[in-house]
């Protein structure tokens, strides 16, 4: 694994995410993905060889790639489906829905509703 290479990744998502309104910065993506502020900026250093032993793993890129709405393959090699698959993202936000607020599940309902009804019924 390239930590430099990984980085790259990451800042073409970040720069992506900030056009789009989107923007967040090492910190807050470290925070997201692994509740330390620190985690981005620790592989930044080491891949200028400023601190040989910063935590990059598998499981912390993991982690960041779902911060980024990424997959991880992709995060760790530049190759493969670059989006999350629709799986994880169904999954992440069935796990997230016992967290949110009455109000804020209503607004998720009428947002839902709101995208489907966009999109008419395929013909069978």
């Amino acid at each position: 694994m390239n930590i430099t290479d990984v980085l790259i990744r990451i800042d073409e998502r970040l720069a992506e995410m900030k056009v789009d309104g989107r923007g967040m910065s090492d910190r807050s993506l470290s925070l997201e993905a692994t509740g330390s502020t620190d985690t981005i900026r620790n592989w930044r250093r080491q891949a200028t060889g400023a601190k040989p032993t910063a935590g990059a793993n598998i499981a912390t890129i993991a982690k960041v790639a779902r911060a980024l709405n990424v997959s991880a393959d992709w995060l760790l090699t530049g190759e493969g489906e670059r989006s999350l698959p629709q799986s994880q993202i169904i999954s992440d936000i069935i796990q997230a829905l016992p967290e949110l607020t009455p109000v804020e599940l209503e607004t998720v309902r009428a947002a839902v509703l709101g995208l489907r009804d966009r999109h008419p019924p395929e013909e069978q």
